[in-house]
């Protein structure tokens, strides 16, 4: 079994790094999904929490609105 964590904000990399850091602690196979959603405010976090994303998405389109970027996340993962 392998878990996906898929983080597009920063307060879900916040949420989430103590669960991802368990996991690592555990050898639990697991892969983290940077959707790009806040890539500017999300990118100095990952440094800090000493995680690092195993595959980055392009989900932002400029005008899009919540339906069309949950439908482009969907697909690209």
């Amino acid at each position: 079994m392998k878990i996906s964590f898929i983080i597009g904000t920063r307060p879900e990399l916040i949420k989430v790094a103590p669960v991802i850091w368990e996991a690592k602690r555990r050898n639990i196979d697991f892969d983290i999904v940077n959707t790009g959603q806040h890539r500017e405010l999300l990118d100095p976090y990952w440094k800090t929490f000493k995680i690092e994303p195993t595959h980055i998405l392009d989900v932002m389109k400029a005008g899009q609105n919540l339906a069309f970027l949950t439908s482009r996340a969907i697909v690209q993962i």
